[in-house]
């Protein structure tokens, strides 16, 4: 797999607002791609499926189509795999939005790597 991406995607919470961010490295570890966004009211766990969805998009609208994604957030990761039911009908759109595009791509990877790691490659 030469010609796979690395994908850093993240949301969060704070001061009553949920927001994302997400950053595509190429094979070579050169920034291809990133967004910071304010989603507005929401939770945490929203936060971060729009992330990954909103990274998803990105990647297929500029023709990235192996990507690795790596993400802290432990229940989108087993809810996305089917290792988790998601309960909250909220998430769930987004979980089948996400299910939807993951089909579009020719190598998909997602995996839980460390907040801490996330962080730094996001650069806050």
């Amino acid at each position: 797999m030469s010609d796979y991406h690395l994908v850093i995607a993240d949301g969060g919470f704070k001061n009553n607002l949920a927001y994302g961010s997400f950053k595509i490295y190429n094979d070579r570890g050169l920034t291809v791609g990133q967004k910071q966004f304010i989603i507005g009211l929401g939770t945490n766990n929203r936060a971060e499926y729009i992330a990954l969805l909103n990274a998803l998009s990105w990647c297929l609208e500029n023709d990235v189509t192996q990507v690795v994604v790596m993400m802290d957030s432990k229940l989108i990761i087993n809810q996305v795999k089917k290792i988790w039911r998601c309960r909250d009908k909220k998430l769930v759109s987004l979980r089948d939005q996400i299910w939807a595009l993951m089909g579009k791509f020719e190598y998909f990877e997602l995996t839980y790597t460390p907040g801490k790691y996330i962080k730094q490659k996001l650069g806050h």
